[in-house]
C-alpha cells in the first residue's frame, strides 16, 4: 500500500522547550518520568539487543565485535551532545506502528528548538508543525522511533522514544550512528502561519492519496532517490505484553538509507522494490526487527517539492 503526502511547512509558535503545564501534572507523563529517572541509573545487565538483531548478528558474524561497544554507545538517556543535537533540526523522520499493524516512516518539520526539545535526559518536548501526517496520531504509549540527520554535516542520531502526551515523548533508547551514504544537502525550516499540532489539511495541501500499484510518478521519484527512510518494529501482536526491557529494546524504529539514484528498484509488478544492504555499523536494527516482524514502512522525500511517497508493506 502506498500513498503520497504534501507536507508543507508551518510555523511552531512556542517558545523553545516550553511544555504545557497540563502535560506537567499529567499523571502519564509524571509515572514515565520518575521511572525513566530511576532506570536510566541502571546498567544493561546484557547488551542492548532483541532475539531478532542478535540472531542476524550471529549468521553474519559480527556478533562479538558489537559486544565490543554496544552497551557504551546505547543509553536509556539522552546524553547532552544529543540534547543540543536535536535542538538544531528542523525535520525528523519518524517511524511508527499505526492501529491495523502496518508500519509507517514520515518525515515531520518544525522550528529548531521547539521541534524537539529535552526538558531533561529522559524527556523531550515535541511540537511538529502542522499539517502533520495524518497517521502519525497521539495515543498514550504509542512507540517511536526517531531520526535526527543533519543532512550538510552528515551526522545523525536515533532515539526510541514512547509518546507520553501530545506534547511530550520518553525516552527509550539513545544512540549514535555512522554517516555512511548520507547525501549531502541543505535543509531549513520554512516557517509559515499555523500553531503546532493542528492535524488538519489546509487549502494549501492537497492532502494524502492513496493507492494500491505504483504509477509512473512514483517510479520516476524512486528512481531518482538517493535517500530514503525505513521504519520497522520488533514487536508483533503476540509479543505486545512483554516486559520493560523488552519493549524498551523491540519498539519502533526508523533508520536511513542512501546511495546512488537508483539504487532502489521497482519490480515490473509495481509492488515489489529490492533494495541492497549496504556495510552499515553492523547492529542489524533494521533487519533484526524485520526478521521478528516482517511488516515494515519506506518514506521517500521529494526535496524540491516537499512532497512524501510513503510505502507500506512487507
Amino acid at each position: 500500500r502506498a500513498r503520497t503526502f504534501a507536507n508543507n511547512n508551518s510555523s511552531t509558535m512556542g517558545a523553545p522547550g516550553a511544555v504545557d503545564a497540563a502535560a506537567e501534572e499529567d499523571p502519564v507523563v509524571a509515572r514515565e518520568h520518575r521511572r525513566r529517572l530511576a532506570e536510566s541509573e541502571v546498567p544493561w545487565t546484557a547488551d542492548p539487543f532483541h532475539r531478532g538483531e542478535l540472531e542476524v548478528q550471529e549468521r553474519v558474524g559480527t556478533r562479538r565485535d558489537v559486544h565490543k561497544f554496544a552497551q557504551k554507545i546505547m543509553r536509556k538517556f539522552m546524553p547532552e551532545q544529543h540534547r543540543e543535537f536535536f535542538a538544531m533540526l528542523p525535520f525528523v523522520a519518524v517511524g511508527h506502528r499505526d492501529t491495523h499493524g502496518s508500519v509507517w516512516a514520515t518525515v515531520v518539520t518544525g522550528r529548531p528548538g521547539s521541534l524537539l526539545a529535552a526538558r531533561d535526559a529522559v524527556t523531550l518536548a515535541f511540537q511538529p508543525d502542522a499539517p502533520v501526517d495524518p497517521a502519525l496520531r497521539f495515543a498514550p504509549l504509542k512507540e517511536l522511533g526517531l531520526l535526527g540527520i543533519q543532512l550538510s554535516t552528515r551526522r545523525r542520531n536515533r532515539l526510541n522514544a514512547t509518546w507520553l502526551a501530545p506534547d511530550v515523548l520518553g525516552v527509550d533508547l539513545s544512540f549514535g550512528n555512522c554517516n555512511q551514504f548520507i547525501q549531502t544537502r541543505e535543509a531549513t525550516w520554512g516557517g509559515g502561519g499555523q500553531e503546532h499540532g493542528r492535524h488538519e489539511n489546509n487549502g494549501d495541501s492537497p492532502g494524502v492519496v492513496v493507492f494500491e500499484t505504483l504509477g509512473d510518478a512514483e517510479r520516476a521519484l524512486i528512481a531518482a532517490a538517493d535517500t530514503f527512510f525505513v521504519a520497522s518494529t520488533g514487536h508483533t501482536d503476540e509479543n505486545t505484553q512483554e516486559d520493560d526491557t523488552a519493549r524498551r529494546l523491540a519498539g519502533a524504529d526508523v533508520s536511513h538509507r542512501g546511495g546512488n539514484p537508483g539504487f532502489v528498484r521497482v519490480g515490473a509488478d509495481g509492488v515489489t522494490l529490492t533494495v541492497p544492504e549496504f556495510p552499515g555499523n553492523l547492529m542489524f536494527n533494521t533487519i533484526g526487527n524485520i526478521l521478528v516482524n516482517p511488516r515494515c514502512g519506506l518514506c521517500f522525500v521529494d526535496f524540491a517539492t516537499s512532497r512524501l511517497l510513503q510505502l507500506t508493506g512487507t
